[in-house]
């Protein structure tokens, strides 16, 4: 009876064991922690799954496991907090690159990932311009070097995998990328947040296209009663390989000032001024 006790409360552990490894794994990816925890964290899980398996009828070994998973928990809980209050202590320092027709934009620049931020503001309803963000095929009419765009996957009204190409001077490859978008609404304020992550799994590889694995993109968009959203826009991406200072410089610069004029351009069309989706609150 005993045995059969400490088999139970074992497998409980090891549940409760692969909940923080999904967690830890989410915050990983939703901060950009280092490659090497992720690793880290891959190593834990097998090898403690392993241990499992091989001990599964031995009841010493099972209460030694026991002990073990709780220490590793411990570790655990240590990197999830230490980790957790670095990143709340590591403020990113936005520095404002340009101010130009109503579009602010800020930079952060690290050693290997490009984030930039846009703030401002865009005369439309909430569900134009939401409307507009589930027209993937038109993507490229008002995202900046957009050359091809289409639709993977329409999960809900609220989610869905697209695949973009990105137009990329001579001599350099394009850029391709696939994400997975997400979209909430608080129902008491109406602000909409769209959360979009790379997933480049879904889509094979073209011959001389440089496949982008690390991006992830938000907009969150705050509604007032005058009839303009107010507008967020953040963007972190690793584009591979090296690009040069004058590039990076053209797409910071000029592409988020060209996307939003092109996006305030389409918005003013009738058919955006019109429309009413069902599970938005305008």
């Amino acid at each position: 009876m005993r045995f059969v006790w400490d088999l139970f409360l074992g497998r409980l552990l090891l549940h409760v064991f692969k909940i923080i490894i999904v967690l830890c794994y989410a915050f990983v990816n939703s901060t950009g922690r280092p490659k090497q925890l992720a690793r880290f964290l891959r190593y834990m899980h097998g090898r403690t799954f392993g241990i499992v398996f091989q001990s599964f009828f031995k009841q010493k070994q099972i209460e030694s496991l026991m002990k073990f998973n709780f220490k590793i928990v411990q570790i655990l809980f240590f990197f999830v907090f230490a980790f957790s209050v670095n990143a709340q202590a590591q403020q990113k320092n936005w520095e404002l690159k340009s101010d130009k027709e109503g579009v602010k934009l800020y930079l952060h620049e690290t050693p290997s990932l490009y984030e930039v931020k846009l703030v401002t503001s865009i005369k439309t309803k909430m569900s134009g311009l939401l409307h507009l963000f589930n027209e993937v095929e038109r993507y490229p009419q008002w995202g900046y070097k957009v050359m091809e765009s289409r639709l993977i996957e329409r999960i809900s009204d609220t989610e869905m995998i697209y695949y973009s190409r990105f137009d990329f001077p001579w001599p350099m490859s394009d850029r391709d990328v696939i994400m997975h978008s997400t979209l909430t609404q608080d129902p008491v304020t109406k602000v909409v947040t769209t959360v979009s992550k790379a997933e480049p799994w879904h889509v094979p590889r073209k011959k001389d296209v440089v496949r982008i694995t690390e991006a992830s993109t938000s907009w969150k968009l705050y509604p007032n009663d005058s009839g303009w959203l107010y507008v967020e826009y953040y963007i972190y991406s690793d584009p591979g390989g090296n690009l040069p200072d004058w590039l990076v410089n053209l797409a910071v610069d000029v592409g988020p000032l060209e996307t939003v004029k092109a996006i305030r351009k389409i918005l003013n069309e009738p058919e955006y001024q019109r429309v009413k989706l069902a599970h938005i609150i305008d």
